[in-house]
């Protein structure tokens, strides 16, 4: 009689069972079961809430315990909590494979966004263009669950090129829409051909002018799962990026990336120039040049290995030589913090709380994030541990109440006002909290908002107003006569700022109306 073995682990509050070293399956656990019955001293029975309960056998009594542990411990976790970005490489291998020299597997890299909205301002910072996206809603819930799409193809339209395909016509990115929970009635389960339609046209209104694959799936009853499994797989391979030739030196920076990355393992950030010194003493890297090193690290970043940026100017002399880093070790901790994502304030003093295994370089990292257009902070006295740093995106977007102190509502005697308008083709908070980011030097008296701020450079006011509706920006300039003659030059102080915020959007055009 042929024996079945298996092998558990519980990776965040995911359990994965594998069945003789193959067939991996995973529970959620803390939403496919409902609690843990002891049944023997060395086995238990997880209940469930969906299908069959799952009866696991331990080779001890103490086994048993640490793993009931471990399970309570998990399943108590909030499913929403999860890390801004879940991680996980996988090699698979497809019939497609074998007629290529030498491949019989490929690497996938899955990269998990919560649906959490405190982590999408983490999220714009990882999405790459060599990239199959699987955008999903659940399909219980009707038509407002599909309107629930909206949201990622602003934003995809907003991050992506307009134009996913080459010269040649092969894409650089597909996008993918899954529909979940095929199993429940819901609000209504409607014909597959109809919210096609339905998804094209939400699409199309979000300005990605392109095909869509489209699968229902049932997470239960494995529902046309292997089908998306084998179109992922499939567009994959079709993408310009594949097979494309690499250059051997970039297998030897490559090495020296994961050389670095082990060094510096407790602080895996660098400045390029130690990555050039670094292969200089490589024998197999005759030809390097600046050039070569920032184009292989596009491409490292891309395919996820690191975290390098060639613009804006301020990033692209610093490497992150492990995304798994400033996710989980530094973005995770700061935004789920206590009051952080309600109001957009982050405390210095309780920066040592929310990185105690890197407090030597909390200085380094609030420098490092501004640099990433991610937060600036407010110099208010010397000491950094009594100052405070401001995330934008987080701010409330109702007017502060104290505002018209500065900003009296009659332009008051002597002063002359004027406006101009920048429109953009899509206006996401990203983009502003990031021009924020740029403009934090200018802030006037701390009046800022999600929707708006007050500026002062030399001895003139500017109130920025964000109107999302019409996708544009105001900017009401006050001051003596002279703002006239200075509007020229603060109007391309700003446009200027837009540019440098905008090249980590490639979707996105603006123009003055």
């Amino acid at each position: 009689m042929r024996k079945t073995y298996y092998k558990a682990k519980i990776q965040g509050n995911v359990l994965i069972i594998q069945e003789n070293g193959k067939n991996e399956k995973h529970y959620v656990l803390n939403e496919t079961f409902s609690g843990i019955q002891e049944v023997h001293e060395k086995k238990i029975v997880l209940k469930s809430t969906q299908t069959d309960d799952l009866r696991l056998s331990f080779s001890s009594n103490g086994e048993k315990e640490e793993w009931t542990q471990r399970l309570r411990k998990a399943m108590s976790t909030n499913s929403h909590e999860k890390g801004a970005i879940n991680i996980r490489d996988v090699a698979v291998d497809h019939p497609s494979l074998n007629s290529q020299k030498g491949t019989k597997k490929i690497e996938i890299s899955i990269w998990d966004f919560s649906g959490n909205p405190k982590y999408y301002s983490i999220q714009s910072l990882f999405i790459s263009i060599r990239s199959v996206f699987l955008v999903t809603w659940r399909m219980d819930k009707g038509d407002k669950g599909l309107k629930s799409l909206n949201f990622w193809f602003n934003s995809l339209s907003a991050h992506l090129p307009p134009h996913p395909d080459d010269e040649q016509g092969k894409p650089f990115y597909s996008i993918i829409v899954v529909g979940a929970f095929e199993d429940l009635d819901g609000e209504g389960i409607q014909e597959k051909t109809q919210l096609r339609e339905k998804i094209q046209q939400i699409a199309k209104e979000n300005r990605i002018n392109f095909p869509i694959q489209f699968f229902q799936v049932s997470s239960k009853t494995l529902s046309n799962i292997e089908e998306l499994r084998e179109s992922i797989l499939l567009t994959s391979l079709y993408h310009s990026y594949m097979g494309e030739r690499i250059p051997t030196s970039f297998t030897s920076i490559e090495k020296e990336i994961i050389r670095l990355r082990k060094i510096h393992k407790e602080f895996p950030v660098i400045e390029i120039n130690q990555l050039i010194e670094g292969c200089l003493f490589s024998p197999n890297i005759n030809d390097l040049t600046p050039d070569l090193i920032r184009s292989s690290l596009s491409t490292f970043h891309g395919s996820g290995e690191c975290i390098y940026f060639s613009t804006p100017e301020a990033l692209n002399n610093i490497i992150i030589l492990s995304p798994e880093f400033l996710i989980q070790d530094i973005l995770s901790p700061l935004v789920s913090y206590q009051g952080v994502s309600e109001t957009g304030i982050v405390q210095h003093c309780d920066l040592i709380d929310i990185w105690p295994n890197h407090r030597d370089f909390v200085p380094t990292i609030i420098s490092l994030l501004k640099k990433y257009q991610f937060l600036f902070w407010v110099q208010q006295v010397d000491d950094f541990y009594n100052q405070y740093s401001i995330i934008p995106y987080f701010l409330p977007k109702t007017e502060l109440h104290n505002f018209v102190r500065y900003w009296p509502l009659q332009l008051p005697e002597n002063q002359i006002e004027h406006e101009f308008i920048i429109k953009f083709n899509v206006l996401i908070p990203d983009l502003i909290s990031r021009l924020f980011v740029q403009l934090g030097t200018y802030l006037y008296e701390e009046m800022i908002w999600g929707t708006g701020g007050l500026f002062k450079i030399e001895n003139v006011l500017v109130y920025l107003v964000v109107e999302y509706s019409e996708n544009q920006i105001k900017f009401i300039i006050r001051g003596d006569d002279h703002v006239q003659q200075d509007n020229t030059s603060l109007q391309k102080l700003f446009e200027e700022n837009i540019q440098i915020v905008s090249t980590s959007f490639q979707g996105v055009v603006w123009f003055q109306k």
